[in-house]
């Protein structure tokens, strides 16, 4: 579908910000496979969690976020503390145990971003980098660089990083004005999550679109974006 407006942008669109995971590409069959391959590389090391299977490991998380709310705005060092939940029931010597967190995590990261970027995305991010800088906002922690989207963007803000809270919180988008130089009134923030891509566009006085692919309803008392669409052609009409 074509743009379908809300209401007028604040200010004329001068920056553009992108949401990465769910929006520029699918994110949940890559985290699962993720996932998978970590529980894997753990059974080989420890193969005393075989039996048990990956439920655990899965449950670990949320273990994790339990013991320490904060962990929510830094991925990497939730992973890192759910993977060292579960290997703490295993009574293994601290520095095995260090060892293993890390490389569990490692094995966990490098697939996470091994997959590859439909080349239609590439063509309207580039397009639009010929009209406006663009910056990537995530909550997550891709490496932009290995998935090839790095060149698209002049600024990569990742919840946890500097400090920065996860988004709906505003820290990142803020951020941005202050390094572009560019009022946020002025910046267009693009995502497809209601709660914490519009939300956080909200907090920090900025527009925002929402990317709705199944064209869902909005829910009640959701923060309104300036415009949805439900394909990454129709960003095009900005240009």
């Amino acid at each position: 579908m074509a743009l379908k407006f809300y209401q007028h942008f604040q200010a004329s669109i001068k920056a553009i910000s992108f949401d990465l995971d769910d929006t520029l590409y699918s994110n949940d069959v890559v985290i699962h496979q993720a996932e998978q391959l970590q529980f894997e590389f753990l059974c080989g090391e420890v193969p005393i969690i075989i039996d048990a299977g990956i439920q655990p490991w899965l449950k670990a998380k949320w273990h994790a976020i339990k013991a320490n709310p904060e962990l929510k705005h830094d991925v990497t060092l939730w992973r890192k503390a759910a993977i060292q939940h579960g290997l703490s029931y295993l009574k293994l010597e601290k520095i095995k145990e260090k060892q293993l967190v890390e490389q569990a995590f490692d094995v966990f990261y490098n697939a996470r971003s091994n997959f590859s970027i439909d080349s239609k995305t590439h063509q309207v991010l580039q397009r639009l980098k010929e009209k406006f800088p663009i910056v990537a906002v995530t909550n997550g922690n891709a490496d932009i660089d290995r998935l090839g989207l790095s060149q698209y963007f002049v600024g990569y803000y990742r919840a946890g990083a500097n400090g920065n809270r996860m988004k709906p919180f505003p820290d990142m988008l803020k951020m941005v004005s202050r390094h572009l130089d560019i009022p946020s009134e002025s910046i267009l923030h693009v995502g497809d999550n209601i709660g914490s891509d519009l939300k956080s566009a909200q907090n920090a006085s900025c527009s925002s679109f929402w990317y709705n692919p199944a064209k869902k309803a909005m829910s009640i008392g959701a923060s309104l974006p300036n415009a949805e669409y439900s394909d990454l052609d129709d960003l095009l009409q900005l240009l």
